[in-house]
């Protein structure tokens, strides 16, 4: 039976390394949000997309062999004339793209949880006792941070007690709805009452917030410049791969197999 093959310079591309290509490039979209709708709206875009990721990426290597280097070794060379850019222009772009700079707002919280997955109502019922304990052991000590650390060492039925509850920084979406809720109502060293999740019940100690607004062009600079460097070391290495393509022979042949 025959099937059709891509060749680059006479050398097979097997099917299999255009469809990793393609699940990798899927992956990489999903995580950025985009919908399965988009996905089936586009394949023949995305299959056509991998696919010269694919010639390109062979065309590197063989470039690379040509010139006796890693590909490594010729990725450097290609944009080693690529220069950071002024500050000024790093500003210049600060100030006109505003909506990149606002930081996320992000709460730390440490918390005490008593599990009820799996539990009857007797034992729900148990273990909403036992918060409610805690919750008024760790409201009549002095130190309340320090109490409540304590208790999460002791009777957390989450990893982070060993941390005393410390589960560091969050944004918005990254906990379960009625955790995220309390955690960014609480103000900072405020103790929650009791809250009930699908885990179980909590108790939460709100202990630091950040974030929220735009950060300021020092504290983005070095990051800025270096991104901007790399975005144009990356237009570099384009137009060099679509040169390589350019003079490349790429065609469709039937095969055997």
């Amino acid at each position: 039976m025959k099937s059709k093959k891509l060749f680059v310079n006479g050398a097979v591309i097997e099917p299999q390394e255009i469809q990793a290509q393609l699940e990798q490039m899927l992956s990489f979209y999903a995580r950025q949000g985009m919908p399965q709708e988009a996905f089936r709206e586009h394949m023949d875009e995305l299959v056509h997309a991998a696919q010269e990721q694919v010639i390109g990426a062979r065309l590197m290597a063989a470039e690379a062999k040509a010139r006796g280097k890693t590909e490594d070794e010729l990725v450097v060379e290609i944009v080693k004339d690529v220069k950071a850019p002024s500050e000024a222009d790093a500003e210049k772009f600060y100030n006109e793209n505003p909506g990149e700079f606002e930081a996320p707002a992000e709460v730390r919280a440490s918390h005490v949880l008593v599990k009820t997955e799996g539990l009857d109502d007797a034992g729900k019922a148990k273990a909403k006792a036992k918060i409610e304990g805690l919750l008024a052991q760790i409201k009549g000590e002095i130190n309340v941070e320090a109490a409540f650390a304590a208790a999460a060492q002791a009777n957390s039925d989450c990893p982070s007690g060993k941390q005393g509850g410390d589960l560091g920084w969050f944004g918005h979406g990254m906990m379960v709805p009625e955790f995220d809720q309390a955690a960014f109502a609480l103000k900072d060293g405020e103790l929650s009452g009791v809250i009930e999740t699908q885990f179980g019940y909590h108790i939460l100690l709100k202990t630091g917030t950040r974030g929220g607004g735009k950060r300021s062009f020092a504290d983005v600079k070095e990051a800025l410049i270096a991104a901007l460097q790399r975005q144009e070391q990356g237009k570099t290495l384009n137009l060099f791969v679509a040169g390589l393509r350019a003079k490349a022979k790429v065609e469709v042949k039937e095969v055997e197999g």
